[in-house]
């Protein structure tokens, strides 16, 4: 017999890799041929996932199947290779990663962006919440509907309602990191 808090945690941590990569359950149904109820039930520790679903649910989320079975004790620090940083789709001007791990799911990701043009950057649905934008280099042009803001290296800006701006790299080389709080 499965222990209570470590089907909670398996459930538990099901759950922030959905959320994180804001599927519902049909998706994750859609794409690993598990029910939806078989996968609510997980997430709610009503039954023992076999490590066959563990796996399709592990290379589903590009983590190791033994991140189920982690806790925050297991590891005080956490490294995190760069090839395991998340890519998102974007056009060719610039890349987005994430480059916070799943398992923290504290509410707060980090992302990198790096731009080889001068462009619009269309950030994806899921960089909603609170926004902290940090250049790094080059500069970044934030527009409102009643504001522009520039951002030169170092410098950051703060953004609560991202749906009303648009990002601009105004040199062919600009990097930052954004820190996404996620709306509770």
């Amino acid at each position: 017999m499965v222990p209570k808090n470590v089907l909670k945690n398996i459930g538990k941590k099901l759950r922030a890799l959905r959320k994180q990569h804001n599927l519902k359950l049909k998706d994750i149904s859609e794409k690993t041929g598990l029910t939806q109820s078989h996968i609510s039930m997980i997430e709610n520790s009503k039954t023992t996932p076999s490590l066959q679903t563990l796996a399709q649910l592990s290379g589903l989320f590009n983590v190791e199947i033994t991140y189920f079975f982690e806790t925050r004790k297991d590891k005080d620090i956490i490294s995190i290779s760069h090839e395991n940083y998340q890519l998102f789709p974007t056009d060719e001007s610039y890349s987005l990663k994430l480059i916070t791990p799943p398992l923290l799911n504290n509410g707060v990701n980090a992302y990198d962006l790096e731009t080889n043009q001068k462009s619009r950057i269309k950030l994806p649905p899921q960089l909603k919440g609170t926004l902290f934008i940090y250049c790094l280099q080059g500069e970044f042009k934030l527009v409102s509907a009643r504001s522009t803001f520039r951002l030169p290296p170092t410098d950051t800006i703060i953004i609560e309602d991202n749906t009303n701006f648009k990002l601009y790299s105004e040199t062919d080389v600009a990097k930052c990191f954004v820190i996404q709080i996620l709306p509770r």
